[in-house]
């Protein structure tokens, strides 16, 4: 049966790409969280901000026309990607409070996991997806053919018109950010999620791709660091005792279940072992600030070990995108006095690009879920459990003290408390209670974050009895990456936690950033080292609240090596003088927050934001 192919002109295909653009546009507004309706409000004072977010997609579509010829094609597929970008941006910024940006798509697996996790709509979804593409294409090709007219001359015409015109736009009007900043946002303007909402996720996507590329800080010079950033040698360090570091991020971890609203009474209390281990005279604890909220795992390592605030480096991408080679950061500093390293995270190992970003930054051995773990017999609400992965920390610690003499540097980052948490644990029933109203999904999902710290708190009360009862000299450091991601966005907090909310005031925007760590030593390492008498003379603020990146650097002061490096010495004059520096987060000594500092202070952060440039960038490892 022969078939019959239309072939539209070029008028009508192109009346037909203005008209499917526009539709795509709007759709684009209504998929996108928050309000349509403000959106448009604010969109009559500012026209230009519609016209941002409507340009691209005619481009993309005449682009796409101007290369095939083919009208239904060019129209349908750039549709299908642009309702995917939109759902993918709709379902993280509910899911972790952050909206898609340009660097997610270097991890577009852990996209995929949130899309697929946790709601079946997703799935549904991308299956549905799948089918329209096949069906946009199959229409495309079988009843539709180019028309005559249009001449390989003006296809090559539009195909170069259609990229000089969105490679202007780009270098000009989305990177251009003076303009972007002119455009009024609509609730706490540090939030990213509200950028997105008030300015479209189109033009904030795009304008954030010219993030990706980082730009040297004002008045930088290599030269400025080049002859001062000097690391020790073991030789520097032969009079003073080294105890092993068991040093462990765990995942999701958190107090937020300290809540009134909440009663753990007839189930037991998550976190009963850590909330009495803190009140110890032997162990120092506080809050730190981390760079993320419910996600973002790797940049709070970034920080943490590295000693560079990930909120300082001018980029939307994560930080271990930057250790492309190799980094004078804790583990090799640590390696270069006598340590051995060793790094354990029951993950993927190419995930995030742990097994390459490790390596360079001087870990001796990475044990990951490919090689040393086993799914099938190990896990526990889909991920290997902490009660697994403390057998590991103790069974490696074991064989290094039996083979070497070197004191041990073991870093580990946990991962069963990962999201999504719903439907995490077979036949969990509901460990709390409360008289605030819950669905029965709120219930289950909090249940199974529960469950995850209450498991995590059994890991620390297991190697806290375990290194009590050492002959090793061991400094034990634990702390959490961020806050949960929970899939009904802020609800549990807006119920049980007020102080926390990412579009509330300073004090709230701080909380939502904040979770736990503490630092205790065995009574072999208190034998051996000064740390006992460091923790009681450290400089710490009020209620112990430093950003993440001051923490590495302090375990190195409070165990007499906070000259190990000279950025390492740096960072701990910073955290006496601003033990929160943030974003526009920062905290005084006396507990004072606010979004401005002084011109002391902001010369201090000026050279370290210089800092961590050179040290990313410039800084050449013998």
């Amino acid at each position: 049966m022969k078939i019959k192919k239309f072939s539209p002109g070029i008028r009508a295909s192109v009346l037909a790409i203005i008209i499917f653009s526009v539709i795509t546009t709007a759709l684009m507004f209504y998929i996108s969280p928050g309000s349509l309706a403000t959106f448009f409000r604010m969109g009559l004072d500012k026209p230009l901000m519609l016209l941002l977010n409507y340009i691209p997609v005619p481009l993309i579509m005449l682009l796409f026309y101007f290369i095939t010829g083919n009208c239904v094609f060019s129209c349908g597929i750039p549709f299908m990607i642009f309702m995917a970008a939109s759902f993918a941006n709709r379902a993280k910024s509910k899911l972790r409070q952050d909206p898609l940006v340009p660097s997610d798509l270097s991890v577009i697996t852990e996209v995929k996991s949130i899309l697929g996790s946790y709601d079946n709509i997703y799935k549904i979804l991308l299956i549905a997806a799948l089918i329209v593409v096949i069906l946009i294409c199959v229409t495309a090709f079988v009843f539709f053919r180019r028309n005559r007219s249009l001449t390989i001359k003006k296809r090559l015409i539009g195909t170069v018109g259609c990229t000089a015109c969105m490679f202007a736009l780009f270098t000009t009007a989305y990177s251009s950010t003076e303009l972007y900043d002119s455009f009024q946002v609509d609730g706490n303007i540090y939030f990213k999620v509200n950028q997105y909402i008030s300015k479209g996720f189109l033009y904030s996507f795009l304008y954030d791709i010219n993030n990706l590329k980082v730009s040297k800080p004002d008045n930088y010079s290599a030269s400025e660091f080049k002859a001062s950033d000097v690391s020790a040698s073991a030789e520097d360090y032969e009079d003073i005792s080294k105890p092993n570091i068991v040093m462990i991020m765990s995942e999701a971890f958190s107090d937020i279940s300290n809540s009134d609203s909440i009663s753990f009474e007839g189930f037991g209390d998550p976190l009963e072992f850590y909330n009495s281990f803190i009140e110890r005279d032997d162990v120092l604890s506080g809050h730190i600030v981390v760079p993320n909220f419910g996600g973002g795992t790797s940049d709070t390592e970034f920080d943490v070990l590295t000693a560079c605030s990930t909120k300082y480096i001018n980029s939307s991408q994560v930080s271990y995108n930057f250790v492309r080679d190799k980094m004078d950061c804790l583990p090799r500093l640590l390696e270069n006095v006598g340590y051995d390293t060793l790094a354990i995270h029951p993950g993927y190992g190419w995930f995030y690009n742990r097994i390459n970003v490790f390596q360079n930054m001087g870990f001796d051995d990475f044990l990951y879920l490919e090689e040393d773990f086993d799914p099938a017999t190990q896990n526990k609400g889909g991920y290997i459990s902490d009660a697994v992965t403390t057998e590991s920390i103790i069974e490696n610690f074991e064989k290094h003290t039996s083979e070497s003499d070197d004191p041990l540097f073991e870093f580990c980052v946990t991962i069963q408390n990962h999201g999504p948490y719903e439907e995490k644990y077979t036949d969990l029933k509901t460990n709390f209670s409360t008289d605030i109203e819950l669905t029965d999904v709120e219930k289950a999902m909090y249940s199974g974050y529960f469950e995850g710290i209450d498991d995590a708190d059994a890991q620390i009360e297991a190697l806290v009895n375990y290194f009590e009862n050492s002959d090793e000299p061991v400094v034990l450091v634990f702390f959490g990456d961020h806050l949960p991601g929970f899939s009904n966005g802020m609800a549990y907090f807006s119920k049980f936690r007020q102080d926390i909310n990412l579009n509330g005031n300073q004090e709230q925007l701080l909380k939502s950033y904040e979770t736990p760590f503490f630092i205790w030593a065995n009574e072999a390492a208190v034998k051996t080292t000064n740390i006992s008498k460091n923790m009681r003379h450290i400089d710490m603020p009020e209620d112990n609240i430093i950003s993440s990146y001051y923490l590495g650097a302090a375990v190195m002061e409070l165990l007499d090596m906070g000259d190990i490096s000279s950025l390492i010495s740096y960072v701990n004059e910073i955290r006496t003088k601003l033990p929160v520096a943030s974003g526009n987060l920062y905290v005084y000594p006396d507990g004072t927050l606010t979004d401005t500092v002084d011109e002391e202070n902001r010369q201090m952060l000026e050279k370290y934001k210089r800092w961590i440039y050179y040290k990313l960038f410039d800084d050449e490892i013998e």
